[in-house]
Parts: C-alpha cells; sequence; structure tokens
C-alpha cells in the first residue's frame, strides 16, 4: 500500500511535468509489450542475430568475444558494498559488465553455467543494503544492470530470485528516483549533463522491466521519464556537438540510446526522441573527434582512451548511414586484431560489449560519400577537427572554444591538441581526482580552478599576467574554412581574459595539409603584462632560441616562433605543487613569453609545428595575415555576424 500511495502522490505531481508541446498520454503503457524479453531484445530480435551472425563474421567475432568475458565472469568476485569516495559507481558497472554477456551468452548457448552466475550476481547486487542513492548515478547504472538481467533471464530464474531481484529493483531504484522527481534533483531539469541521459535510462528500464508486477510504480516513473529525458536531448543541439567532451559524450549517448530502444522494443515507440535538433549528426562529431591513432580529442574530464563505443553502430542504424557504419565497423576490426592493453582486457566496448553485437550494423554496400577532412561543432562547447588524411599517420588538430563552466569544463578556452606521424605531440593531461575537496565548485572563485590540471595554466592556451581565464566565459567560434589545400578556425576568446585583455582571438591553421599554425591577437593588454603560449608534450624537447625539436617514438616536430621576432622558447614544469594532485609526470610545457607594450599596441603570438621526415616535404615559413582575413564559409557564422554576442561585464 505505502508504494501505490506514493505512485499516485508522484502521478499527481508530474501530470503538469511535460516540457511545453509534449503533453504526456493518458496512459503511458497501454502498448507495452507482454512476456520477457522486452529489453533491447525481443525473441524475434535474437533470432534475426543468431541468422546475421551465420553470414557476417564479424558479428560472429562480437558474440564469441562476448561469450570470453561471460566466461571470465565465471570466476570473478560478485558486487560488494564499496564505496570510493562517495561512489558505489564501480560496483554498479562491474554488474553491468558481469550480467550483460552472462544474460547474452545464456540466451545464445542455453548453457546454464552462464544463467546460474548470472543469476548469482543479480542476487547480490540486491542483497546490497542500497544502491547509494546520494550519489544517483550509482542507482542508475545498477538499476540498469538488474533490469536487463531480469528482463532477459526471467524464464530461467527460481520464482525467489525474481522476487528478490523485482524487490531491489522496485525498492533501491524505482522508488528513489521517485524521490528525486518529487524533490526536484538536479539532474531532472537543471542544464544538461550527462546525468540527464544516465539517471532517466536507468530509471526507465527498471520500470519497464517490472511494469506488470508493479504498474502504479512503473507508470509514475515513465511519466517522470518522459518529463525530464528532454532536457538531456537539448545537450546536442544544434550540430551534434557534447559541451562536456567525446568521453562523455558516450557515456551519455550509450544511455540516450538504452532508452530509444527500450522504448521501441517494449512499447513500440520512442517519443520522438531521435528527432532532437542535432541528435541525428551527433556520431559525426565524436568521430571527428576521434583522432588518427584512435585516440580521443579528450578535452573535459576525459581521457584519450576508449574501446568502440557500440552507440556509434546504433545511431549508424537508426538514421541509415552507411558512411558511420563502415568507420565502425572498421574499428571494431581494428579493436578485435590489437593485442590486449592488460591481461583479459580488451579494447571493445566496456561494460557495455553486449551492445557491440546488438547494435552492430550489416556492411554497407555501394559506394560511400567520402567524409569530410575537417568538420566545426558549434553550440554550448564550439570545438573544430582538422585532419590532412583518415590514414592512421596523418596530421590532426583539435581546437577548442567553449563554455569554462560547463559541467566537466576546465579553464581550457582557445587550447588544442595536435597528433601526426601516430604521436600525441600536444596534449591534453586529463582530469585529476573526483575527490579532490572542492572538485566540483564551478564558481569564479570555485576550488575547482586552483587544481593544475583543470586551469589554463596546463592547457594549450594563453594565459595573461599569470592569471586563470574566467570561469562564466564562452567562447564561440567566428570564422572556419575548409579547401584542399588549407583549413582554419577562429575562435573568440576575449571573455576567458575579461580584465585582462579587451579582445584576444586565436586562429588554427593547417596549411598544405602538412603543418599547423596557431596565431594569436590580442588588443588591450596593460603594459608590461606577461602573454604566455604554452603546449603540454611528452616529448623530448631541444631548444635553439625561437626554435625547438620534439622527438618522441622515432619521430620528430619543430616548432616556431614566426612572431614576435624576440619571443624565445622555454620549457616549464608541470608539477601541480602538492602531492594530492596528480604528478603529471614524463610530462612538461614548452612555453614562449611576451610582454605588452601597452594597452594601445596590438600583440601577435604566431608559432609553427611541422612534422618533419618522410612525406611532409620542407616548405618557407608562411606569410601572417591578420585573423580578420582568415576567411569565414561557415553559413550559421555568416549569419550571426551582423549582431555580434555582447560580453558579460
Amino acid at each position: 500500500m505505502h508504494v501505490r500511495r506514493l505512485c499516485l502522490l508522484a502521478l499527481l505531481a508530474c501530470l503538469a511535468a511535460a516540457p511545453c508541446g509534449r503533453a504526456q498520454p493518458a496512459q503511458m503503457l497501454n502498448a507495452l509489450r507482454a512476456g520477457h524479453p522486452r529489453l533491447l531484445l525481443t525473441s524475434q530480435d535474437q533470432a534475426r542475430l543468431a541468422e546475421r551472425a551465420a553470414s557476417d563474421t564479424l558479428l560472429a567475432l562480437l558474440l564469441k568475444e562476448t561469450q570470453v568475458r561471460a566466461n571470465r565472469a565465471l570466476s570473478e568476485p560478485t558486487v560488494r558494498y564499496e564505496l570510493v569516495g562517495p561512489r558505489l559507481l564501480a560496483q554498479s558497472r562491474s554488474a553491468i559488465d558481469r550480467i550483460l554477456p552472462l544474460a547474452l551468452t545464456y540466451r545464445l548457448t542455453r548453457n546454464h553455467v552462464y544463467l546460474e552466475r548470472a543469476a548469482q550476481e543479480m542476487r547480490a547486487a540486491a542483497a546490497l543494503k542500497d544502491w547509494n542513492p546520494s550519489h544517483f548515478l550509482d542507482v542508475a547504472e545498477m538499476t540498469t544492470a538488474l533490469a536487463i538481467g531480469y528482463d532477459w533471464l526471467k524464464l530461467g530464474l527460481t520464482e525467489e530470485e525474481r522476487a528478490a531481484v523485482r524487490t531491489a529493483i522496485i525498492e533501491k531504484g524505482l522508488q528513489p528516483g521517485l524521490r528525486a522527481y518529487r524533490e526536484n534533483a538536479f539532474w531532472v531539469k537543471d542544464r544538461p549533463s550527462n546525468w540527464t541521459q544516465v539517471c532517466n535510462a536507468g530509471l526507465l528500464l527498471g520500470a519497464l522491466a517490472v511494469a506488470y508486477e508493479a504498474p502504479d510504480l512503473a507508470e509514475a516513473v515513465v511519466r517522470n521519464v518522459y518529463a525530464s529525458i528532454p532536457h538531456g536531448m537539448e545537450s546536442y543541439r544544434p550540430d551534434g556537438q557534447y559541451v562536456e567532451g567525446p568521453s562523455y559524450w558516450e557515456y551519455a549517448a550509450t544511455y540516450n540510446a538504452l532508452l530509444i530502444e527500450a522504448l521501441r522494443t517494449a512499447m513500440g515507440e520512442d517519443w520522438g526522441l531521435p528527432e532532437a535538433p542535432g541528435f541525428a549528426a551527433t556520431a559525426d562529431y565524436f568521430i571527428h573527434m576521434i583522432t588518427p591513432a584512435r585516440r580521443l580529442y579528450n578535452y573535459a574530464d576525459g581521457g584519450p582512451g576508449f574501446g568502440t563505443a557500440p552507440v556509434l553502430g546504433w545511431l549508424a542504424r537508426n538514421f541509415e548511414r552507411p558512411d558511420q557504419a563502415a568507420f565502425y565497423r572498421a574499428l571494431l576490426r581494428e579493436r578485435l586484431q590489437a593485442p590486449p592493453a592488460k591481461p583479459g582486457k580488451n579494447l571493445l566496448g566496456g561494460r557495455f560489449l553486449a551492445l557491440e553485437a546488438l547494435w552492430c550494423p550489416p556492411e554497407p554496400s555501394g559506394r560511400l560519400r567520402p567524409a569530410p577532412l575537417d568538420a566545426l561543432f558549434r553550440g554550448e562547447g564550439d570545438v573544430a577537427a582538422l585532419r590532412s588524411s583518415w590514414r592512421g599517420d596523418a596530421l590532426y588538430v583539435g581546437f577548442k572554444g567553449g563554455k569554462n563552466n560547463a559541467s566537466h569544463a576546465h579553464l581550457d578556452i582557445g587550447s588544442f591538441i595536435l597528433e601526426a606521424d601516430g604521436v600525441r605531440w600536444a596534449l591534453d593531461l586529463g582530469p585529476d581526482d573526483y575527490n579532490l575537496p572542492g572538485y566540483w565548485s564551478f564558481g569564479e572563485d570555485g576550488k575547482r580552478w586552483s587544481y593544475f590540471r583543470l586551469n589554463n595554466l596546463s592547457h594549450n592556451t594563453l594565459a595573461v599576467g599569470g592569471k586563470r581565464q574566467k570561469a562564466a566565459a564562452v567562447s564561440r567560434a567566428t570564422a572556419f574554412a575548409s579547401t584542399p589545400a588549407r583549413a582554419h578556425a577562429v575562435m573568440d576568446l576575449s571573455e576567458a581574459y575579461a580584465g585582462q585583455a579587451a579582445r584576444v582571438r586565436r586562429g588554427v591553421a593547417l596549411l598544405n595539409r602538412r603543418r599547423v599554425l596557431v596565431q594569436d591577437e590580442l588588443e588591450g593588454v596593460q603594459e608590461g603584462a606577461e602573454v604566455r603560449w604554452a603546449m603540454a608534450t611528452e616529448a623530448e624537447v631541444k631548444i635553439d632560441g625561437r626554435r625547438a625539436a620534439l622527438t618522441q617514438g622515432g619521430k620528430t616536430l619543430h616548432a616556431e616562433i614566426l612572431s614576435p621576432a624576440g619571443a624565445r622558447f622555454e620549457l616549464a614544469s608541470t608539477d601541480p605543487g602538492d602531492d594530492r594532485q596528480h604528478q603529471n609526470k614524463g610530462a612538461r610545457m614548452l612555453v614562449a613569453h611576451v610582454e605588452s607594450r601597452g594597452r594601445k599596441t596590438p600583440m601577435r603570438i604566431a608559432v609553427l609545428l611541422t612534422p618533419v621526415g618522410r612525406g611532409w616535404g620542407r616548405m618557407a615559413a608562411p606569410a601572417l595575415t591578420p585573423l580578420s582575413a582568415w576567411k569565414n564559409t561557415h553559413p550559421e557564422i555568416k549569419a550571426e555576424a551582423a549582431t555580434p554576442r555582447q560580453a558579460p561585464k
């Protein structure tokens, strides 16, 4: 009775919660499929999967890898209640990592050893005292694990096991979820972040799994998901970019796909979510953030490594993009052939390995359109990617504007990374320990910005007078162009240096597809103030005045200061100054200091970065032109030029 009263109250509270223009149906679950499985996979889907695997060797290999993972899970310990900082998240993710491959392998082989081990894992998760609702991602991911396991394996579980898992989904997943909706938790309606997608998707999966056994509760949860999830879909506006960076894009987009696919398989509908602005193009964003060396342009709180992102396959299928399907399948083949980074590990889809097979698109046929070499993605996090080719040894530069106080963002407006010959020459050091005091304080004077890795002093951008960038700053692209011989992007960095300079712009150009020019123009810098240009690298560096030779992995990159004439390179330490922070061993900063001659004297800093060796050739230094002369061909930027955005005071 308590659950029923709670659900009725929640229903009344959320009837008016749907976003404007999205009226909620009178009954959300009228079309719910009877029987199991109904989440992500139906019996018909399973039959088609087996049929496809007989003729698709890549799909057959993915199913084999899924069984290999299931075999490894047989001897692993079950989940336990162990917090890391405030999080149970590692345990929730371990549950997904074991239950999904075990459950899928059981369904395909009918070998009861997999069923018994999956049931053991679910019983252990169900027996935990709670799923740590104070950090709700933990609840969402544990609910995901048990909802899918319950759905896929229900007919093989004992009545006692069904009851234990179902009760845990209700009491440790859905009921805390309803409380979070009622209390308007930040992820329900506040600024979009990965939490919006993950929490809503996990709760939806749980509700759909137990809907016939707990109909009022499931109805209440689904209504709240319906009202909340469009806020998360705003993240991809207007053209697919994701302000939290590609690492968190993979996380959020995977749960977006889980939510939409569960709606389709369970109810035959998708609430129109795939039509959200930018969502159809968001796989393009992620593909362009993958560098030639198959690493990520890891801005924000992300690392450069990744597996294969099964959601790429789902997006390629959903939006009928054979070019994306071909890219994803090629990536899968590469990962399957690569040696594991650690014993027992692979480079596939991590805890969602089982989704690789479910979502793998068929081999495309016919002639594919060539992918553009360069792209600019706009929104809260403007970011550009330029490359010489799609080969693994290509020259690549990623360059960002962005929003400094966005979720997971750093003070890194204007930063860039650079790869050539399979070497990352200019790198982003990545996040620090999430459990550091004040790590999540995003205010202008937030403790977060005192940590070396999170402020502009560790990034490949500028520092004026040794000061940090402004946390509230937003940087937009003001020019973008792509031609066979040249590609470039220009970002207005002025807001990041408010009070330090009147105007700051940075342009990054790929010249002749063989070298990179980074050009900065500053106005209104106080006389005597020092502007520092910086680039983090793990290469060995030999400096000769305004020139530097970087060597790494048997490859070489030359750096040359083209302007101003008197500037010289130096090396600076990446030591953060205390042992609580990441020590950045092996990394160093290549820097140049330029002193302002007064507010009325504009400054220009130009650095040329050139790969050396076979295939790159040798060319004379380019003539420098003002950033105002760098042509723009991007139609949206042209449209905005007449009404420039006003900088905050």
